[in-house]
Order: structure tokens, then C-alpha cells, then sequence
């Protein structure tokens, strides 16, 4: 069965199902389900760049777009999300690195609280898809919640790490044709 045959399968067999990722998935089916949610639309580039590391502007940064990120969460990409957490987890280090020559003494979590108005544990959903964004670009695309792909999270680093032909999928940047791409990538015997 060729891979285009396997999607579709897939999609005949899951159509029926309330939410596409309702129950837990893993490897292949895990990886045809985020395919069908990806959405190519223009990045915002009001982003830093991912070489910025000057704690100020990071936090100015995330103090002003990042509040607009935030509160209009239903209208934007999820690579949004990716890259504001991969933003807020440069500054979570050079946050440490503060705290360790005592330069600060509040805690991330209060820290996080009093400058961008989210919860410890939203900064700590936020930090982790950026961090799995970072190396797998092409999850900014999908089209889901951050929410839904949170909850699936675990089962997204173990297949990058058990299926390298998806990883490596998953890994580029993703501005070109999702069937052909993903015909030519999945070779499953």
C-alpha cells in the first residue's frame, strides 16, 4: 500500500472520531494525524530573531507582542505560540544565569507572573512547545490549539526520537507541498 493510500486510510478510519486528537496516538498515526491540521499561512515576523539574546530586549519583546499573542490566542498561528515559547524559555536561562550572580532574587514563576501576566505552569506549557518547535519547524503549521498539541506532547518528542524519516519531515521548515512531501518521506514497507 503506497503512502498516499495509508493517509487515507487513516483519514476514513479517524473521520468519525469526535477530535482528531481525542485518544492517544503514536508513531505513524500520530504523525498522519498533525499532517492533516497543517495550515500554510504568513509567519508574523514582529518575532526576534532566534540569534537575539539580549535579555532587555527579549523581555520588551514579550511585554508588548507577546501580551497581543496571548490575548488573541483563537486568532492566531500556533507557530505563534512556538516561537513566543521559544522566546520565554531564551529568557528563562539568561533569567537563571541572573539568579545564580544574584543579579535577581525573585523566583521565574513570580518573575514570569509580574512581567507577562501568565501562570508558572502556562510559561512552562509555552517553554516546551518552543523548545520542540525549535528543532521541528514545521509543528508552527499545524492548525491546532495550544492546548491540543500540549496534551500530546510526550508522544510527539518519542516519535521524533524512535522514527527519524518523520522527524526529518517534521524538521524542515514546511513552505512547500504537504502530499508530495509526505509521499516521499514515508517509505514504510
Amino acid at each position: 500500500m503506497n503512502n498516499t493510500n495509508k493517509i487515507i486510510k487513516f483519514v476514513t478510519k479517524n473521520l468519525n472520531s469526535k477530535s482528531r486528537l481525542s485518544k492517544k496516538l503514536y508513531g505513524e498515526d500520530l504523525h498522519y494525524s498533525l499532517s492533516l491540521v497543517i495550515r500554510y499561512e504568513p509567519r508574523n515576523n514582529f518575532f526576534p530573531k532566534n540569534s537575539e539574546n539580549n535579555f532587555n530586549t527579549l523581555i520588551e519583546f514579550l511585554q508588548e507582542e507577546g501580551k497581543k499573542i496571548l490575548l488573541y490566542s483563537t486568532k492566531r498561528l500556533f507557530s505563534d505560540y512556538c516561537r513566543y515559547g521559544y522566546v520565554l524559555n531564551k529568557v528563562f536561562y539568561l533569567y537563571r544565569v541572573k539568579l545564580i550572580r544574584k543579579e535577581v532574587n525573585l523566583s521565574f514563576s513570580n518573575f514570569v507572573e509580574d512581567n507577562f501576566g501568565i501562570s508558572d505552569r502556562q510559561a512552562l506549557k509555552l517553554r516546551r512547545i518552543g523548545e520542540l518547535w525549535y528543532s521541528y519547524k514545521r509543528l508552527g503549521n499545524l492548525g491546532i490549539s495550544l492546548e491540543e498539541f500540549h496534551q500530546r506532547i510526550n508522544e510527539s518528542k518519542s516519535l521524533m526520537n524512535t522514527h527519524s524519516n518523520i522527524a526529518a519531515y517534521w524538521r524542515s521548515d514546511g513552505d512547500s507541498n504537504l502530499t508530495s512531501e509526505v509521499s516521499n518521506i514515508i517509505k514504510i514497507e
